[in-house]
């Protein structure tokens, strides 16, 4: 049993709801500057207790013990968050100086080869420029490795003194007032405006399960199609108007409507609230949690399995029956890569689509579990600029990732499975049945996933 928590969003209407946009358009930087102020606080004494804290934010600017208890807990998983990072950047420096030190010496070996040549003038024109060359190339892989072996020094200095940075509202939007024409912004003022506007545009509520509806400052309650919306007021607007302590609104959820509804009737879990602030208007996140049983998965590996071989460009997938026979082959066809939001929807959709016929058939989604932290740090980069530009296509993080999550959100069993030799296998095992090398890989993968053992032929 695992617990599995996950984010469901709705826009609030700004035409049903003048009085939620109405508080929230003066709390956001309220709410924001108390935030910043306890970061402050956090990283320069880090000794203090979260208690101390809430009682100190809670003397100086008014606010309810609830308010200043989310604040410090947003802060608390924010730290948390930035030291893992920090620490995997330690990782990705390590690799990187591996990788150059690998490098560098190879290069040393293949100079010290051609050094006797070159002292002994028995070189031509262009071996000369080609020896000429490795040396340039290794003073540069030098500097290189000197450049990160810096970086990984402040970075450790930073670690040790517990010095973790905190950019609000992003460092790139921050960077955009040293060049404000070439940004589209006429004036500084402007510029400090949009940048305050993105800085100070979230709040959480983080609830309790021993709570009303699971949350005191914020409490959801289903109205027919819709959910009535109450949140406490607090801060300044409060003290303006003590005798009104609650602002209402509506909502309404067209996706996973029924597990917010459960949740509310329920209550076995903490119920946590955030209003995001985007340029179409107010958004409300409901954050759930909810456990993972195995004998609530409607999808089984007896069954058969559904293997799926990720690459650039396409999904490859291969279905199998009970006793590891393939049944059905399929590609789903992926036209954009990178971080943008089209790529984003479109493998969206495509994992959607095959999560629908896993719980049609309720067989198990089978997936390698592979890991470019290495890779994408320099270790086993390739030499050619088509490999470069595959791997920086290569979206495999963000297709895991939602295949996971959406998988666990449906109770879909998704298998992960070592990657070892896939394309290897069906190449020599099952390509010859007129199958591509990539339906053959997520051949394999499915078998695997069933427990079936391929493996190639040893050669003396």
């Amino acid at each position: 049993m695992t617990d599995y928590t996950y984010t469901i969003e709705t826009r609030i209407s700004k035409r049903e709801n003048k009085e939620i946009y109405e508080y929230f358009e003066k709390y956001f930087e309220e709410y924001n500057k108390i935030l910043r102020y306890a970061w402050k606080i956090m990283i320069n004494d880090e000794k203090k207790s979260i208690n101390k804290l809430n009682q100190e934010i809670q003397r100086k600017y008014g606010i309810l013990k609830r308010t200043a208890n989310s604040i410090t807990r947003t802060l608390k998983g924010r730290m948390e968050s930035l030291k893992e990072l920090k620490n995997y950047e330690l990782q990705q420096y390590n690799i990187k100086i591996l990788s150059l030190e690998n490098d560098i010496e190879k290069l040393k070996n293949t100079l010290d080869i051609q050094k006797k040549k070159a002292e002994e003038n028995k070189m031509t024109v262009r071996e000369l420029e080609k020896y000429r060359n490795l040396k340039r190339k290794i003073y540069y892989k030098r500097q290189k490795l000197n450049k990160v072996k810096m970086r990984k020094e402040n970075l450790e200095k930073n670690i040790n003194e517990k010095i973790y940075k905190l950019g609000f509202g992003g460092k790139n939007f921050f960077k955009k007032q040293y060049n404000l024409e070439k940004n589209g912004y006429k004036t500084h003022e402007k510029w400090y405006n949009e940048y305050k506007r993105k800085r100070d545009s979230s709040i959480s509520y983080i609830g309790s399960k021993d709570e009303k509806a699971c949350n005191q400052m914020f409490q959801l309650e289903k109205n027919e199609e819709k959910y009535n919306i109450k949140v406490r007021k607090d801060g300044k607007q409060l003290k303006e108007n003590i005798e009104e302590k609650y602002v209402f609104g509506k909502c309404e959820f067209k996706y996973k409507d029924n597990e917010i509804e459960e949740e509310l009737k329920e209550k076995r879990h903490a119920l946590t609230y955030r209003i995001v602030r985007r340029k179409k208007g107010l958004y409300l996140q409901v954050i759930l949690t909810k456990k993972i049983e195995a004998d609530k998965l409607r999808t089984s590996r007896e069954s058969g399995c559904i293997g799926l071989d990720y690459n650039v460009g396409f999904i490859a997938v291969s279905e199998t029956d009970k006793k590891g026979n393939l049944v059905k082959q399929k590609k789903y066809k992926l036209r954009y890569h990178g971080t943008g939001n089209k790529a984003k929807n479109e493998i969206r959709e495509k994992i959607k689509r095959i999560l629908e016929d896993a719980l049609e058939k309720g067989k198990s989604i089978v997936i390698e579990d592979l890991n470019f932290k290495k890779v994408k740090a320099g270790m086993f980069k390739g030499k050619n600029k088509k490999y470069n530009k595959m791997l920086h296509q290569f979206d495999y993080g963000r297709y895991k990732e939602t295949i996971e999550n959406s998988g666990k959100r449906e109770y879909v069993e998704i298998i992960k499975v070592n990657p070892y030799n896939t394309s290897k296998i069906a190449k020599e095992k099952y390509c010859k049945r007129k199958i591509n090398i990539h339906q053959g890989a997520a051949y394999v993968i499915a078998r695997k996933g069933q427990g079936y053992k391929d493996s190639i032929k040893k050669t003396a």
